[in-house]
């Protein structure tokens, strides 16, 4: 149900390189693993490395905040992979032969609005969304384990080994297929279809947000982290979240105005039936390196030193109180 761009020009070289070409079509394919292996990565290596070289940061606020930077990068790949791999495998079938799973009205209308990828799209991202809480829920209650693994040297702490395993995707076709076929979605989809490349950047500002708001409720619950780095942890993770979200946009709308790549690589593909699909892990790419770059590269630094300046202030009160007002935290960050 793709429409595609049948002129012919080819331009031979790096832009219709087989490996470029393959991995675009996978991250087309697979959004929600391409963005939890990516965050992984960046969560394992390169965060850690920034927490740990921030200056003026007390050491066992870099040592919860690492905690929190693996747990987080280890949960979310688990709980997103177990939902996102029978869903997107369960797509592609239906994508592959939608004739066969879905009704005539329904084809009928994505042949007239050509909007069927759009919604793909839309329920490919939503995977990071719907498994936002329960990866905060397990990712705080990892911290103070991991913590404890790394920076202390105790061989009588027990390992809890996690598995998750995706069923069949079988079991999720009669679910998509509502989907696709329920009418307010499909409205919702032929509306906003305009906005199709930039699908995976609002969801991944929703899918931050919620986890967020989520990891702010679980980390204050949780009385295993010590009172003053579970503050640290909470204020890290709202500044980031905040910082990583408006910087993330700014930084993926100049590359997405600015650049010239996509109109030379459309040139350079114009005769492959899978265009479509090559500029949908384009618009997936660039937003997630984008994310990345500035919540894992920069925004430690700038996270952690804010997030010590609030904690200091407010420990220095003698209260019983587990929190501070948002005023009051305001005051503290200006």
């Amino acid at each position: 149900m793709r429409i595609n761009n049948t002129n012919q020009n080819s331009f031979k070289g790096a832009l219709n390189n087989k490996f470029l070409l393959k991995s675009l079509e996978k991250i087309a394919d697979h959004p929600a693993t391409f963005g939890a292996a990516t965050s992984l990565l960046m969560s394992l290596t390169l965060r850690p490395l920034v927490i740990k070289n921030t200056p003026e940061v007390e050491k066992k606020n870099k040592e919860y905040s690492i905690a929190n930077s693996i747990s987080s990068g280890i949960v979310k790949f688990l709980t997103v992979e177990a939902l996102a791999l029978p869903v997107e495998k369960t797509i592609l079938k239906i994508e592959k032969n939608p004739d066969k799973f879905l009704n005539k009205k329904s084809i009928d209308f994505f042949k007239k609005n050509n909007n069927f990828d759009f919604m793909s799209k839309f329920l490919k991202q939503s995977v990071s969304v719907i498994t936002a809480i329960p990866k905060s829920f397990l990712a705080v209650s990892l911290i103070p384990l991991i913590k404890n693994v790394i920076y202390k040297k105790d061989k009588n702490k027990n390992r809890q080994n996690l598995s998750f395993k995706g069923k069949s995707s079988d079991i999720l076709t009669p679910v998509i297929k509502k989907f696709y076929e329920n009418e307010k979605i499909q409205d919702f989809s032929k509306k906003h279809i305009k906005n199709s490349k930039n699908i995976a950047r609002n969801m991944m500002i929703f899918a931050d947000t919620v986890l967020c708001t989520a990891n702010v409720v679980n980390i204050g619950r949780n009385k295993k982290i010590d009172k003053k780095p579970r503050n640290n942890l909470i204020y890290n993770n709202v500044l980031s979240t905040v910082f990583s979200i408006s910087t993330g946009v700014l930084l993926d709308k100049i590359l997405q105005n600015k650049g010239k790549f996509v109109e030379k690589f459309k040139k350079a593909n114009s005769g492959s039936p899978k265009l479509a699909k090559y500029v949908d892990g384009i618009d997936i790419l660039r937003p997630t390196l984008a994310f990345a770059f500035v919540y894992y590269g920069i925004l430690p630094v700038v996270s952690n030193f804010l997030a010590q300046r609030v904690s200091d202030k407010y420990n220095k009160k003698e209260t019983s109180d587990n929190f501070i007002s948002f005023k009051e935290f305001k005051r503290n960050i200006c």
